[in-house]
């Protein structure tokens, strides 16, 4: 039996972790031996069930409990950017292949020749990346010279099996639950990520204040969620609940009518096609992946990479506007691309051949 390890930045509740432990999941029960690590802990509780191999990811210490789990797999797959260089370090005199999966644009912060050339020389250390969307292959073969053949495509996935819309009552209970009117005619907005800059909360609050009968449903953690707390009462007062992170986003999504993310970085957002998945479409921003999830006016609306409040405003209501069709578009969607099922199915596929 093949043995995998996979290995985890952190046991933070984040996008690429979070899909991490879907498919070490889904694997085992088609009979895979698969083991998760981190290479520290997270920083928002509560924690990934996924033990923490040290405290800095180069840290001596972790690169040798990390050897050590290498020395026992067969196929190593090492989860978004910061677990690359550790993993390649790690496996020096252990030999075993690696499947570097990129979360997000890979030429991120890779702006000049000499970086591209050390990513290049990073990526030729492993014997195949896998990319989440189709664009990020070609920015690959292009940019930094990745030859097409070890390159794989494959989407994130979540699972759509036994996931439905929530009815009437669902719906009134979610938002009591998180202390929102539960007046259908009022409209949640959700958004779900780390509290920082990069996200734009600033606009949501902006736009939810412009609109009387708009609410947001804010979950996440980070430093800005005290200064946000403060600028929502100010703008938009009892109607901005903020939930902090939580283990079950299930409640979330049937308090919402619409999935907010407004990141200027390029990664595919388990949360947008989870929110899909129960039938809410989504806004968000058109960078890296997201237009391959949000379909503007099909399953979505998509607005600038840093958008206005007018912008974020105009997206909502276009969303709005046309919820009903975009919700069921949305859902038929993720069920067809990024099913969970499915898309282990392709990962089945690629450790099989790297692990041959």
């Amino acid at each position: 039996m093949t043995r995998i390890l996979q290995v985890l930045t952190d046991t933070d509740r984040r996008g690429s972790q979070l899909f991490a432990v879907r498919l070490e999941r889904v694997l085992a029960e088609r009979g895979w031996d698969v083991r998760s690590v981190a290479l520290t802990a997270g920083g928002y509780p509560p924690p990934l069930p996924v033990p923490a191999l040290g405290r800095l990811p180069r840290h001596p210490q972790t690169l040798r409990a990390l050897r050590a789990e290498m020395r026992l797999a067969d196929v190593v797959i090492a989860f978004g950017a910061p677990t690359l260089s550790p993993t390649i370090t790690a496996r020096s005199r252990v030999g075993v292949p690696i499947i570097y999966r990129s979360a997000a644009d890979a030429l991120r912060g890779i702006d000049t020749p000499e970086q591209r050339l050390r990513l290049r020389v990073l990526l030729g250390n492993v014997q195949r990346v896998c990319v989440l969307w189709p664009e990020a292959r070609q920015l690959l073969v292009n940019a930094v010279g990745i030859p097409s053949g070890r390159i794989s495509m494959i989407p994130s996935g979540v699972t759509t099996r036994d996931v439905v819309p929530p009815d009437a009552a669902a719906q009134e209970a979610a938002r009591r639950r998180f202390g929102l009117d539960p007046d259908p005619e009022r409209p949640v907005l959700l958004s779900v990520g780390a509290l920082a800059p990069e996200h734009r909360i600033d606009a949501l609050l902006g736009a939810v204040a412009r609109e009387p009968a708009w609410q947001a449903l804010i979950v996440g953690d980070g430093l800005a969620r005290a200064r946000l707390a403060e600028r929502a009462a100010a703008l938009a007062p009892d109607r901005v609940a903020f939930a902090g992170p939580l283990p079950d986003l299930a409640p979330c999504y049937d308090a919402a009518d619409v999935a907010v993310l407004l990141s200027d970085r390029g990664g595919t957002a388990g949360f947008l096609m989870e929110a899909g998945a129960r039938g809410v479409p989504a806004v968000a921003t058109d960078v890296g992946g997201l237009p391959w999830i949000v379909v503007d006016g099909v399953t979505g609306a998509l607005v600038p990479v840093t958008p206005g409040v007018d912008a974020v405003r105009d997206g909502v209501r276009r969303v709005l506007d046309g919820h009903a069709s975009m919700g069921l578009l949305a859902r038929q969607q993720v069920e067809a691309w990024f099913d969970l099922e499915t898309v282990a199915g392709e990962w089945e596929k690629l450790l099989a051949d790297v692990g041959r």
